[in-house]
């Protein structure tokens, strides 16, 4: 079976970095995807997706190193199914990206002005590598 989403789209938030408990760097990341397009009755319209992104590892330290909100990027990942219950005990899920390649496009928040910024990296995490999930 192939599970592959190629995504560009624009950053909604700044990325949330963590570390597990076991040290794993782990970066969420909300991806808002914007099409505009022409209504039948002439009218320019916007829809927009959000969608929830992990990184991990060296991956997810560069990209809270390198982006912001309105950050550009290009991510290749795997579609998984995240599952929990609230505080009610509804089960609850949603669908989200682990990704495994993210391009930054235009990155902001760089140290230095003129500070070599990396072009992407990729990252050899996989569903399930997350240890414990704990934080």
């Amino acid at each position: 079976m192939i599970n592959t989403v190629i995504l560009m789209g624009t950053l909604a938030s700044d990325v949330d970095l963590r570390y597990t408990a076991k040290g794993t760097a782990v970066a969420n990341l909300r991806v808002v995807n914007t099409m505009v397009f022409t209504s039948g009755a002439g009218k320019r319209r916007e829809d927009s997706c959000l969608v929830d992104v992990t990184a991990w590892g060296k991956l997810a330290e560069h990209c809270a190193e390198y982006l912001g909100k309105g950050s550009n990027i290009l991510l290749e990942g795997q579609l998984r199914t995240n599952e929990w219950e609230d505080q009610y005990g509804q089960k609850k899920s949603r669908l989200t990206i682990n990704a495994r390649t993210i391009q930054f496009l235009d990155p902001k928040g760089t140290k230095a002005p003129g500070a070599p910024q990396p072009a992407g990296v990729s990252s050899t995490r996989h569903p399930g590598d997350e240890e414990d999930g704990s934080f």
